[in-house]
């Protein structure tokens, strides 16, 4: 017993004084907090041409929510600004082929606005010379749709908040384009249908017609990849601050770490001379934070840059021992009865990936369907492996079914990534099934209510985006878990659930 409790105490401490080491050997004075949302972006223009040519984009500025580093360039450019924004221009000769490179680093931090219910709504009848009130030719907020939709959906609310959250879901609700194509605002609400540059626009519109200063802003999100494809989201003037809003991705009032701002206003990103062949790219790489990587046993960062390794694979991967360990607490300490010992974290897992709505809703579509059959197939004398044939068509059925009902009315973007989540809450059907047979329909769905609460606790912690690049950064801490899970192991008092039940015993005793 006394080398068992040692054991547990060494795995525990050693690595937690590991990454103690680590940390307080960082050169650099960056904290924890700035794991993550750093990435290396290179532009690169191919310009084919006979002749003289020109180039010009939108360089990136450090603000309050981002910081920029500009690399050294061997193709010299201009720099000029306007407005409130800053462009690069290459000038140049050539008789075929040119490339040009433009390379910086961004990081980036979330923001989230608190707009109080208390600032009233007035509306803005001063001089507009940046033109955050005037209509233009994509923004076109005096035309009597839009502003017919804009009173109606502004009706006789008196609050900013109110009336800017009404255009806002209006927006959001309206079903989203796959389109690269340039829309305007009067055509995406034409059609009730629109990318993000024509959810912005009719967002800046909407807010134009009750002269609530409002303007596009432009820029990329970040991931690892190659992309030709910019983003658009909105920012609105209150109370003094421009407050941003992205109708396509569901910000209200916030701004996620990984986008790039690189201009305000509705422009285009990239302008050229006419009579030449243009090419170009975005390359994203998400770097890894150098600052942590002295005494590093093994460097998962560097594995991901160097190997190709996915870093999401990796991710995933370090995030079941820690599930396994909030598992471990939530049933042997807190007294969470679950379907299944390990399944609340694979979907937990899953969420990460369809998002918290979808995969609740496909995980209840599951355990309801597969207790709903069940009795039925009982009572026929079906034996249990056809059971589970027949229950498992069923469930793949009803998830296409809810999944292209959900993506039809714009509440599941196409664009999530559902092969793994689907072999998740597919194989969720038999340990249900399995558990109504042993346990009952009743006892089962009340552990699917508890279920639901274990999974939705262990999803809020692993889908913390600072959690998940600590472990990447410090995975030796997975010995801590298993110290930890080898205490849990001798647990033999009461849960926290079962108090209740023995409360009257304990007060005897």
């Amino acid at each position: 017993m006394k080398s068992y409790k040692i054991i547990s105490l060494i795995l525990l401490t050693l690595p937690i004084c590991w990454v103690a080491f680590r940390v307080a050997s960082n050169a650099t004075g960056k904290g924890l907090g700035e794991l993550g949302h750093q990435y290396e972006v290179h532009y690169d223009f191919n310009v084919r041409t006979d002749g003289n040519y020109w180039i010009k984009t939108f360089l990136p500025e450090n603000d309050h929510r981002q910081k920029i580093d500009f690399a050294d360039h061997a193709v010299e450019y201009q720099v000029d600004r306007q407005n409130e924004n800053v462009l690069a221009r290459w000038d140049g000769k050539t008789d075929g082929l040119k490339h040009i490179n433009l390379n910086f680093s961004f990081s980036g931090k979330a923001v989230e606005y608190d707009i109080s219910e208390l600032i009233v709504y007035e509306p803005y009848f001063n001089l507009d010379p940046a033109g955050f009130l005037s209509p233009t030719a994509y923004i076109q907020s005096e035309h009597p749709g839009i502003r017919a939709v804009s009173d109606s959906l502004k009706a006789d609310q008196k609050s900013l908040k109110d009336i800017l959250k009404s255009f806002y879901d209006f927006v959001f609700d309206m079903p989203s384009s796959g389109t690269n194509e340039l829309t305007d605002a009067l055509t995406a609400l034409e059609n009730n249908e629109a990318s993000c540059n024509g959810k912005s626009r009719l967002l800046v519109a909407l807010c134009r017609s009750q002269r609530i200063p409002a303007r596009m802003v432009g820029g990329i999100i970040m991931e690892t990849s190659d992309k030709k494809t910019s983003h658009a989201w909105v920012e609105v003037l209150v109370n003094g601050s421009w407050v941003p809003f992205d109708a396509l991705n569901g910000y209200f009032a916030a701004l996620p770490a990984h986008y790039l701002q690189l201009y305000k206003g509705d422009h285009f990103l990239i302008t050229r001379s006419s009579g030449v062949t243009f090419d170009y790219q975005y390359k994203i790489r998400e770097q890894r934070n150098n600052t942590f990587t002295k005494g590093a046993i093994i460097d998962l960062w560097k594995l991901s840059d160097t190997q190709q390794v996915p870093l999401r694979m990796l991710r995933v991967l370090l995030l079941l021992p820690l599930g396994a360990l909030l598992i471990g607490i939530l049933k042997n300490v807190i007294g969470f009865k679950t379907i299944g010992v390990f399944l609340p974290v694979l979907i937990s897992i899953a969420l990460i990936e369809t998002g918290a709505v979808t995969g609740i809703i496909l995980f209840s579509v599951i355990v309801f369907l597969v207790a709903g059959l069940n009795h039925p197939l009982t009572r026929w004398g079906v034996q249990h492996t056809a059971k589970l044939t027949l229950l498992m068509s069923a469930v793949v059925i009803a998830v296409l079914v809810t999944t292209n009902l959900m993506a039809t009315t714009g509440a599941m973007k196409a664009s999530t990534p559902l092969f793994f989540p689907f072999i998740i809450l597919t194989l969720v059907a038999e340990k249900i099934a399995r558990t109504i047979d042993e346990d009952g329909v009743r006892p089962a769905l009340e552990m699917y209510a508890q279920t639901l609460v274990v999974t939705l606790l262990i999803f809020f912690v692993l889908n913390a985006k600072f959690i998940q690049d600590f472990l990447v950064t410090f995975p030796e801490i997975i010995i801590s878990f298993a110290g930890i899970n080898l205490m849990l192991g001798k647990w033999i008092g009461l849960r926290v659930l079962e108090y209740p039940r023995f409360l009257n015993v304990i007060k005897a005793g």
